[in-house]
């Protein structure tokens, strides 16, 4: 299989993936179902396998041009994000990781000019292919880091936050990016679901353990 073919496929799973994590911030359908772990483990295989594909085919391992730059830079993305998305259900994150992916493989694509090769040292060292892709694993980690300090919320969704003045308990069902669903605790249960701002929810609420019990907060540290 040449690795055109599955950088095409890798960018058809990303952009499926895109469009679902973008979708998912306005219909509950989109948000609940697997289509977006689907895509992105699909994105990440035929990825992969295309990066490897490359390095068979290619005289060269120097990972020094833009395109070579831009398609590692996304699958070191892709790795981080489905770590996030299994372990920690961030699905909200993949609205800007996979966009961001998408452009990244399109950069890829159109910017074909060849790169500098390293020093004769580099080249002939047993270790050289791992530090290029630890490097770009840890471009991609911080890369994403950047993006969740900027839109991402404090809570995820199934947890349950208690404001430390007053001891009211909120559950959050649904984040999107600074926003999130919420559902107050009040006469032993959950009242109807509304959107507020994540900025409401800093400094007072601490998380607390659910299913609780309607002891005060200052009762249960």
């Amino acid at each position: 299989m040449k690795p055109d073919l599955l950088f095409l496929l890798t960018l058809i799973a990303d952009g499926v993936g895109a469009l679902l994590a973008l979708g998912g911030l306005r219909w509950e359908s989109l948000r609940q179902g697997s289509g977006l772990y689907v895509a992105t483990t699909l994105g990440l295989l035929f990825q992969t396998a295309g990066i490897g594909v490359y390095c068979a085919q290619s005289p060269t391992h120097f990972f020094t041009a833009w395109s070579e730059i831009f398609w590692l830079l996304s699958w070191a993305l892709s790795i981080v994000f489905l770590a996030l998305l299994v372990g920690w259900k961030m699905r909200s994150l993949g609205a800007l990781v996979l966009p961001l992916n998408v452009a990244l493989l399109a950069a890829a694509r159109f910017y074909t000019a060849p790169g500098l090769a390293p020093s004769d040292e580099a080249i002939g060292h047993p270790l050289f292919a791992v530090h290029v892709l630890s490097a770009f694993l840890g471009y991609g980690l911080f890369l994403l880091a950047l993006i969740v300090f900027a839109g991402c919320a404090d809570y995820h969704a199934g947890d349950c936050i208690q404001n430390s003045e007053d001891g009211y308990i909120y559950r959050v069902t649904a984040v999107r990016f600074s926003k999130y669903t919420v559902q107050g605790w009040l006469d032993k249960k959950w009242g109807i679901p509304t959107e507020a701002s994540a900025e409401m929810f800093r400094g007072r609420y601490v998380k607390i353990t659910c299913p609780f019990s309607t002891v005060v907060l200052r009762d249960t540290r």
